[in-house]
C-alpha cells in the first residue's frame, strides 16, 4: 500500500497517540513540520478521511455533547506506515 508523505506524517502522528484534527494541527505547528512536509491544516481531515476509507485509522466520538471525533491507528495502518517509511528511507538521496 502506497502513502503519500502527507499522509504518512498524518498516519504516524495518530500512532504516537489517538488524536483529534486540532491536536494534529498543533502537533505539526509544535514540531515544525510545515517546514519540510506540506500538511495544511485544511488537508488534515481530508487526510484521516481518506486513511479511514482505507481502514489505516478508525474514529470515535469523544465523550461530551461538544466532543471530537478522535482517530487512532489501526494495525493495518501500523504496518502501512512501516513498510512505507522503510520504502521511503531506503530510496532515500541526499539532498545538496
Amino acid at each position: 500500500m502506497t502513502l503519500t508523505p502527507t499522509e504518512l506524517v498524518v498516519l504516524g502522528l495518530v500512532i504516537e497517540h489517538p488524536c483529534h484534527g486540532y491536536d494534529l494541527d498543533r502537533t505539526i505547528a509544535e514540531r515544525g513540520i510545515r517546514q519540510w512536509a506540506d500538511v495544511a491544516f485544511s488537508s488534515i481531515y481530508y487526510v484521516l478521511g481518506k486513511l479511514e476509507t482505507r481502514g489505516l485509522v478508525r474514529s470515535e466520538h469523544g465523550d461530551g455533547p461538544k466532543s471530537r471525533r478522535v482517530y487512532s491507528a489501526t494495525d493495518e495502518g501500523r504496518t502501512a506506515a512501516t513498510n512505507a517509511a522503510a520504502g521511503m528511507l531506503s530510496n532515500a538521496a541526499p539532498a545538496f
